[in-house]
């Protein structure tokens, strides 16, 4: 990605700073000074100025205009997150499950296979972009825009604890599949207690994966 002078700058280098950010290519803890970043961008400050305002709002970036850092989750905010998003993820599983159509549930599926095919050959990247596809599926199969808008507001910071929170080992990534493929299974069986039931185990094992990181 690069800056495209035709589009406004705050706009372009917020999403190329968030997908950095969200790529691992700026690290929790990282400087983000105005001067530095913007001289990375080759923009001047004011644009950079606001998207990391805005970075800010989003939960990406913590600090003041002298001295901004990507994020770094604690783990009460990580389990304040989870318990925001459990709640969320509780309300699409029941709604998935009847709203879903065949043809969402054969991409998810999609996804999940993508995810082992990923996890076998070690690209954890390519895994992380797999489940979130999959969990985006089932958002979307819900069919409720507030919803959707409420997932957004926390996306970034989700999207930030999978990759440094939650582990990447090969055994986490094929558990997070198996519990991805229950849920497809209770979709396809129109099963809306075993759906959310399952929902809450996934996300119970999510925080449990998370959690071990920060006792390492």
């Amino acid at each position: 990605m690069e800056i495209q002078k035709a589009l406004p700058l705050y706009q372009q280098a917020y999403r190329l700073i968030r997908a950095k950010i969200l790529a691992g290519e700026l690290e929790p803890g990282q400087s983000l000074m105005e001067s530095r970043t913007a001289q990375m961008l080759n923009i001047s400050r004011t644009p950079v100025r606001e998207a990391l305002r805005q970075l800010e709002r989003d939960g990406l970036v913590v600090g003041d205009a002298s001295d901004r850092v990507v994020a770094s989750p604690t783990e009460e905010e990580f389990l304040n997150l989870y318990a925001c998003r459990g709640a969320l993820e509780r309300v699409v599983a029941e709604r998935a499950e009847r709203l879903a159509t065949d043809e969402e549930i054969r991409l998810m599926s999609e996804s999940i296979e993508e995810a082992e095919d990923r996890a076998a050959r070690g690209d954890h990247d390519g895994v992380l972009n797999a489940n979130t596809r999959f969990h985006d599926l089932m958002v979307e199969s819900a069919r409720m825009p507030q919803l959707s808008a409420l997932m957004e507001t926390i996306r970034g910071q989700i999207l930030l604890a999978r990759r440094y929170v939650i582990s990447d080992s090969t055994q986490a990534e094929r558990a997070i599949c198996a519990e991805h493929r229950g849920l497809v299974s209770a979709l396809r069986g129109r099963e809306p207690a075993r759906a959310q039931a399952l929902m809450d185990e996934h996300m119970k094992g999510d925080i449990e994966r998370g959690t071990q990181r920060f006792v390492e």
